[in-house]
């Protein structure tokens, strides 16, 4: 066999056993799900989600002033799955700035939301608004369109942060940095004491009273 025809023969070879590029892609893009829809998981498996049903006291730390705390009573709704996952929905009423206690404008109540095994769960926010009355550094309105991720991390204790939004009105602000924490209103007792992140280990909120900054402690 000459050279040439030896070359054109391991050409053909090589040719003939290398699928369609374009067809291996298709077929990746068959078998792979939406992207959308994926479930990403950051912290260990629960056994099971904690029931977080019922009505809990919220505190919000803004980055542009993180020591004027912002103040909702919010009511969650889980709905769990037979595979360890489900879904909560939150109504999220704010609170008066001054006060703390008067219920001001309607409840922000977003979309529900899948929540992973590890009882985390991202919460979409857009163009909401809360109103001035419930805002303690500004006292105007403000437009926010955000991702409130969250954990449930004890039947009592729900936490998180914002990585991802902004203040959009009346300027535009990032609210990336943002923490928030909810409590669990004892039934018939007094309200708990507010927090606004997460501890720094374990479910219990701890000794929060003392987590809680001078400037906060009168209205």
């Amino acid at each position: 066999m000459s050279k040439l025809l030896l070359i054109a023969v391991l050409l053909l070879t090589i040719l003939g056993g290398c699928p369609d590029p374009q067809a291996r892609f298709d077929d990746f893009a068959r078998r792979v799900p939406d992207a959308a829809h994926e479930v990403h998981i950051d912290a260990m498996p629960l056994p099971s989600l904690p029931d977080v049903n019922g009505d809990f006291l919220m505190g919000m730390s803004v980055p542009i002033s993180p020591d004027q705390w912002l103040r909702f009573h919010v009511h969650d709704t889980l709905v769990a799955n037979t595979d360890g996952t489900g879904t909560i929905t939150m109504s999220i009423q704010p609170l008066s700035a001054m006060d703390h206690v008067t219920l001001v404008g309607p409840a922000l109540v977003p979309p529900a939301a899948d929540v992973n095994i590890a009882g985390e769960f991202d919460v979409e926010f857009t163009d909401v608004v809360i109103p001035g009355a419930a805002n303690p550094i500004t006292g105007s309105d403000v437009t926010v369109t955000l991702t409130l991720h969250g954990q449930i991390r004890t039947q009592d204790l729900v936490c998180g942060d914002v990585p991802v939004g902004n203040i959009t009105m009346p300027v535009m602000l990032s609210a990336v940095g943002t923490t928030w924490s909810q409590v669990r209103i004892p039934a018939g007792g007094p309200d708990p004491t507010i927090e606004v992140k997460c501890p720094a280990t374990g479910g219990d909120a701890g000794p929060i009273d003392a987590a809680a900054p001078a400037s906060d402690a009168t209205p």
